[in-house]
C-alpha cells in the first residue's frame, strides 16, 4: 500500500480491488478502494457501591475501547445483565442488598455456556477473600486503587483466555456432533447387524435366552438353522472383547453355518468352514469361543462340541439339577486354519424334560461394586432352583440384582435348550414356492453316482451333496427332510455296520450308546479299508418324479430275510431307522449278501400346498 499509514484503531480491515479492462488499448488499470472496519467495541459491567470507584474504573475502561455499564450493588448489576448482557464483569465485593459473592453465583448461572470473566474488584488483603472469590466464580481480581497498565494486562491475559475457551468450545461442539453422528450410525448398524444375525433364526419361541451386550454392540451370537433331517442346529459364539470390532464377524458366521446347515453338512465339516473363514478375516488376536449344539429330530440325543466356552450344564428333567457337564476340549475358532485332528463333538442322551444350558463367561464373570463375580455356583443355584421357562428369568433377576446398577463389562449371553417336541415344530416356516414353469419338467431321466473308499469314508459325508444334486430339481420342501432321512439311515447304516461292524444293540442302554459312538470314532479314525457307493437315478412322472437310491457297502452283509419277515431281533440292520425308511419310501429290497440295498422314493409337484 505504498507509504500509506493507518491510525492505531483499526483492528481489521476489507479489501476490494476492482479490475476495469479497457478494451480499446488491453491494458488492465486497477482501482483499489480500502475500507476500514472497526471491531465493535466491548461491553462491560462495572459494580461498584462507590460511585468514584465506578467512575475511574469506567473511564478506564472507555480508553481500552469498551463500552461501560454501571451498577451500585449487586441486585442492580444482576437486572442490567439480564436487560443488555455483558462481555466482561468487575465486581466489588462488599455491596448492600446483593454482594460480590452472591451476584457472581447469579451471573454464572444467567451466562449458561458462555465464558464471561468476572474480576473482583477487592482492597482487601485477608487470606479468605480470594478463595471466596473463586467459589463464587471469579476468574480474577484487581485491587485499588486502578492502574492503567495492570487493567491493560489483566484485560490481555482474560482475552486469552477467551480465546482459548471459544476455541474450546467450538472444538467440543464439533466433537459432540461427531459423537452423536457416530452414535446414530452405530444404532443404525446395530439394527442392521442384529437383523443380518436375526434374520433366519427358527424356534426361538422355544429357546430360553438371555442377552445383555455390555455395549450398542454384542460380541455374543446365538443363530439357530433347521437341518434337512428335521433336526435342530445351534452355535453360541463369544468373540473376545465387546462392542463393534467384536461383533464384526457375526455375519460371515451365522451366514455360513445357516447355508451349511441347510444343506445337511455336519457338525464338524460346519464348523470347520466357520474356523477357516474366521481365520482369513479375523486379525490375529481376535478368534471366537463357540458351542454348538445339534438337536436329533427324535429328540434322543444331543451333539455338543465346546471350544472355549464355560461347561455346557446338562440339567435332567426328573430332578431339574446338573446331571453333567461338558467342558471345553477343542480349540477356539478362527486361531489355527484347521481344526484339530481329534475335534469331534460328544453325544449325549435327551430325555422328555431335560435342559442344555450354554452361557458366555460374561454370566459368571459379572461383577458387583466390592469386585466380587456372580460366580458359576449363584448360576446353578438359580438353574436348579428353577422350572423349565422360569430358570431364565431368574438368572436375569438374580444378575441384577447382585450387580444392582453396575453395568456389565463384558456381553452377557445364556442359552437354555429344552427337550421338549414343541423345539422341532417347524411348521411356521412358510413352504418355498416355485415358477409355473417348473411344472413343465416332465420329460427326461438322469443319472448320479458317487462312491467312497477308506480314509474318504471317515473325512466326507456324502449326504450334503447328494442333496445339492436334488436340489437342482426342485423338489418341494415337504420332500427335502424324509429325502434326507432316507438317504441318511442307509448310508449310515451301510458305513457303521457294514464297514465299520457296529452293532445297533449296543446303544440300549446309557453306558452302551456312550460307548457305541467312542467306539465309532476309534474305527473311523483308524479305517483304511472299505467301500461304499451312492447311485441315483431320477426320471420324471406325471406331476412329480421317481427317485431310485441305491447303496452298497464292501461289508459282509447280513441275513436281511428275518428283516424283511418282521423278524428284526438280532438282526444287524434292525431298528426304527429301516422302518421308518420302509414307511417314507414306495419301495425297499436288500441285494446280493444284504449289504446293497435299493429303495424308491416318489414325490409331487402338487404337493407344495401340502
Amino acid at each position: 500500500f505504498g507509504d500509506r499509514q493507518f491510525s492505531e484503531d483499526v483492528y481489521f480491515g476489507v479489501i476490494r480491488v476492482d479490475f476495469f479492462e479497457q478494451l480499446d488499448n488491453h491494458s488492465h488499470p486497477s482501482s483499489l478502494v480500502y475500507e476500514s472496519i472497526k471491531e465493535p467495541p466491548k461491553t462491560a459491567l462495572v459494580v461498584d457501591d462507590d460511585r468514584t470507584n465506578r467512575l475511574i474504573l469506567s473511564e478506564l475502561l472507555k480508553g481500552e475501547n469498551f463500552n461501560v455499564i454501571a451498577a451500585a450493588d449487586g441486585e442492580e448489576a444482576v437486572a442490567l445483565f439480564e436487560q443488555s448482557g455483558a462481555d466482561i464483569v468487575f465486581l466489588d465485593v462488599i455491596m448492600p442488598r446483593l454482594d460480590g459473592y452472591q451476584a457472581a453465583r447469579h451471573l454464572k448461572a444467567l451466562s449458561g455456556d458462555r465464558f464471561i470473566p468476572i474480576v473482583f474488584i477487592t482492597g482487601l488483603s485477608d487470606e479468605d477473600t480470594p478463595s471466596k472469590c473463586v467459589e463464587a466464580g471469579g476468574d480474577d481480581f484487581i485491587s485499588k486503587p486502578f492502574k492503567q497498565n495492570v487493567l491493560r494486562a489483566k484485560l490481555a491475559s482474560l482475552e486469552r483466555i477467551c480465546d482459548l475457551y471459544q476455541s474450546h468450545t467450538r472444538k467440543h461442539r464439533a466433537l459432540q456432533a461427531l459423537h452423536d453422528r457416530i452414535e446414530r450410525e452405530h444404532k443404525l448398524a446395530e439394527r442392521i447387524h442384529s437383523a443380518a444375525i436375526a434374520t433366519g433364526n427358527v424356534a426361538l419361541d422355544h429357546i430360553n435366552l438371555l442377552s445383555r451386550p455390555a455395549t450398542t454392540f454384542c460380541g455374543d451370537l446365538v443363530v439357530t438353522a433347521r437341518a434337512p433331517s428335521g433336526g435342530l442346529n445351534v452355535l453360541v459364539g463369544d468373540f473376545t472383547g465387546h462392542g463393534l470390532t467384536s461383533a464384526i464377524g457375526g455375519v460371515p458366521v451365522a451366514e455360513t453355518f445357516r447355508s451349511m446347515t441347510s444343506k445337511g453338512f455336519s457338525i464338524l465339516e460346519i464348523l470347520h468352514q466357520i474356523n477357516n473363514k474366521l481365520n482369513l478375516l479375523m486379525p490375529t488376536d481376535m478368534f471366537m469361543c463357540a458351542c454348538f449344539v445339534s438337536v436329533a429330530r427324535d429328540l434322543k440325543t444331543v451333539s455338543v462340541w465346546n471350544a472355549g466356552l464355560p461347561d455346557v450344564l446338562v440339567l435332567r428333567g426328573n430332578t431339574g439339577r446338573v446331571e453333567s457337564r461338558i467342558p471345553s476340549c477343542h480349540i477356539p475358532l478362527g486361531i489355527r486354519y484347521n481344526l484339530q485332528a481329534d475335534s469331534r463333538p460328544e453325544v449325549v442322551r435327551f430325555n422328555r424334560g431335560d435342559r442344555i444350558v450354554i452361557y458366555s463367561d460374561g454370566v459368571i464373570e459379572a461383577a458387583n461394586s466390592d469386585g466380587e463375580v456372580f460366580g458359576v455356583d449363584r448360576l446353578e443355584q438359580c438353574l436348579e432352583g428353577g422350572i423349565l421357562n422360569e430358570s431364565v428369568m431368574r438368572i436375569d433377576n438374580a444378575l441384577e440384582a447382585f450387580c444392582i446398577e453396575k453395568d456389565p463389562d463384558d456381553d452377557i449371553t445364556l442359552v437354555e435348550i429344552p427337550c421338549d417336541p414343541a423345539l422341532l415344530d417347524f411348521s411356521e416356516i412358510p413352504k418355498e414356492t416355485y415358477d409355473d414353469n417348473l411344472q413343465k419338467m416332465t420329460s427326461g431321466a438322469w443319472d448320479w453316482s458317487l462312491e467312497l473308499e477308506g480314509e474318504t469314508l471317515s473325512k466326507i459325508d456324502p449326504i450334503p451333496l447328494v442333496l445339492a444334486q436334488l436340489g437342482e430339481l426342485k423338489i418341494p420342501n415337504t420332500h427335502r427332510e424324509p429325502l434326507y432321512t432316507v438317504l441318511a439311515e442307509l448310508f449310515n447304516n451301510a458305513l457303521d455296520h457294514g464297514i465299520l461292524r457296529l452293532c445297533s444293540e449296543e446303544k440300549s442302554t446309557d453306558s452302551g450308546f456312550n460307548n457305541y459312538y467312542a467306539e465309532r470314532e476309534k474305527r473311523l479314525a483308524k479305517l483304511v479299508e472299505g467301500r461304499v457307493s451312492i447311485k441315483l437315478n431320477h426320471e420324471f412322472i406325471e406331476s412329480g418324479g421317481r427317485l431310485t437310491i441305491s447303496i452298497e457297502d464292501s461289508g459282509e452283509g447280513f441275513d436281511y430275510t428275518k428283516l424283511l419277515n418282521g423278524e428284526t431281533k438280532g438282526a444287524l440292520y434292525s431298528g426304527m431307522g429301516i422302518r421308518l425308511v420302509r414307511s417314507l419310501c414306495q419301495s425297499l429290497k436288500y441285494c446280493g449278501r444284504g449289504n446293497h440295498v435299493k429303495t424308491v422314493y416318489q414325490w409331487k409337484y402338487d404337493e407344495l400346498s401340502d
